[in-house]
C-alpha cells in the first residue's frame, strides 16, 4: 500500500503544474485576444481615414469588440471550471489517503485482537486443565 503514496504525490505535482501551465496558457491567451482588440480598433481607425462610409467600420469594430470580448469570458469559465476540476481531485486524492489510514489502522487492531484470543485461548485451555486436574485429584481421595 505505501507504494501508492509517492504515484499520488507524484499525480498531485503534475496537476499542480497543468494547472500552473493551464493558468500562463489563459493569461496568454487573454493577452493575445487583447492584442488582438487593439489592432482590430486600429484598423477600424484607418478604414474610416480611407473614408469607408462610418456604419460599416463601425459595424465591424463592433462585431469583432464583441466577439473578442465572447472570447475572453469563454476563456475565464474554461479558467474557473479547471480550478473547480483541480480542487475536486485534490480533495479526491486526500479523501483516498484518508482511507489508506483508516484500513491501516483497522488491519492493525484486528491482528491485535487476533493476539488477544490467542491468549485468551491460552487461558481457557490452563483453566481447563486446572479444574481436569483437580476432577482427577478428588476421584483419587475419593477412592
Amino acid at each position: 500500500m505505501r507504494s501508492g503514496f509517492p504515484e499520488r504525490s507524484c499525480v498531485n505535482n503534475k496537476l499542480k503544474r497543468d494547472d500552473d501551465s493551464s493558468k500562463s496558457h489563459r493569461a496568454l491567451e487573454v493577452e493575445r485576444l487583447k492584442a488582438a482588440q487593439i489592432e482590430t480598433e486600429k484598423q477600424a481607425a484607418e478604414q474610416r481615414r480611407r473614408d469607408m462610409p462610418t456604419s460599416v467600420i463601425v459595424a465591424a469594430s463592433g462585431e469583432a469588440t464583441g466577439n473578442v470580448q465572447s472570447v475572453a469570458t469563454a476563456t475565464e469559465e474554461l479558467s474557473s471550471l479547471v480550478n473547480e476540476i483541480s480542487r475536486q481531485v485534490q480533495a479526491s486524492a486526500r479523501m483516498a489517503g484518508e482511507a489508506v489510514t483508516q484500513a491501516r489502522t483497522t488491519t492493525e487492531r484486528v491482528s491485535e485482537l487476533s493476539v488477544a484470543a490467542t491468549r485468551i485461548g491460552d487461558v481457557v485451555e490452563l483453566i481447563n486443565n486446572l479444574w481436569g486436574a483437580a476432577v482427577r485429584s478428588r476421584r483419587r481421595k475419593r477412592r
